[in-house]
């Protein structure tokens, strides 16, 4: 063994492997801050032993009450841009299963930048401001429950680089998964973090970008619809053209919609059979002659 492997202690069920998740063969060194895997490529080597990750220590895994590790940090996130690029670089041997599971391009969780927590076992969902700075991390465990990290604040689901492009058109979602679903389709997309969150970042982005067209597509129920709604008709003060969609009925959200076969092509059949909402002022309805 190396010298670095000698201070190592062998991963078990109970503390699996942060970096592949295997049970056997890798080491992890006792305060978090280094792991050797024989599986999962990395720039350096450990001898025989395997591929050195360098982990930070303040990420060091909390143990539960059976030893299992929670993955909470010991100190809050001061950098979540940071700890997001952090997960993404760790992760990226991860994002194949999570597009399987989720029925998703790999290539629409990339421009996500999603990532995965190997402490915590959690996959993360950066959560932008209308710059495109990441102010929260949304996780997914691979059995679907999700939470935030500690310290994160509401921010929307997006790839900026798509954005800077000032699209012509730019679909607004419920959700990150949502969002990735639109991407794998070729739309330019912002995924809010509820149905009633992210509208000040939502119209940040349209008064930034000025795009010609928004389209909204909620989640089926009364508070995805009343949600847009009130987005729609704010966003009708800056945009030109603000629909609201319905994905098709029997479909619980955009993505099981996508997942079930419904296309781009019946996607901008949809958005064509969608009227424009108008702006709201006080109690009447008008359409404002400038955007500003």
């Amino acid at each position: 063994m190396t010298r670095t492997s000698e201070k190592m202690v062998r991963v078990s069920r109970s503390n699996p492997c942060p970096i592949c998740g295997k049970c056997d063969w890798c080491l992890v060194a006792p305060d978090g801050s280094a792991v050797i895997c024989p599986r999962t490529p990395s720039a350096r080597q450990a001898g025989q032993a395997g591929h050195l990750h360098r982990l930070k220590t303040e990420f060091a895994p909390a143990k539960g009450p059976a030893g299992h590790a929670l993955g909470r940090p010991l100190v809050s996130v001061r950098d979540f841009g940071e700890f997001a690029e952090r997960c993404r670089r760790e992760g990226w041997h991860a994002l194949q299963k999570l597009a399987v599971d989720l029925g998703v391009p790999l290539a629409a969780l990339e421009q996500l930048r999603v990532g995965w927590d190997g402490w915590g076992r959690w996959w993360s969902f950066p959560m932008r401001d209308a710059s495109g700075r990441v102010i929260g991390i949304r996780c997914r465990t691979p059995a679907g429950r999700k939470f935030a990290v500690k310290g994160s604040h509401n921010g929307c689901f997006f790839a900026p680089s798509l954005l800077a492009g000032h699209p012509e058109r730019l679909v607004v979602v419920e959700g990150a998964t949502d969002a990735a679903a639109m991407l794998g389709l070729g739309f330019s997309v912002v995924g809010r973090p509820f149905c009633r969150g992210g509208d000040d970042i939502v119209t940040g982005i349209v008064r930034a970008g000025r795009p010609p067209e928004v389209v909204i597509l909620p989640d089926p129920d009364d508070c995805g619809r009343a949600g847009a709604r009130r987005l729609a008709s704010n966003l009708a003060l800056y945009c030109p053209t603000v629909r609201v969609t319905e994905v098709p009925p029997g479909r619980k959200d955009v993505r099981a919609a996508v997942r079930a076969g419904w296309s781009a092509a019946d996607i901008e059949a949809a958005i064509g059979r969608t009227p424009p909402v108008t702006a709201r002022f006080g109690s009447s309805r008008v359409r404002p002659r400038a955007y500003p």
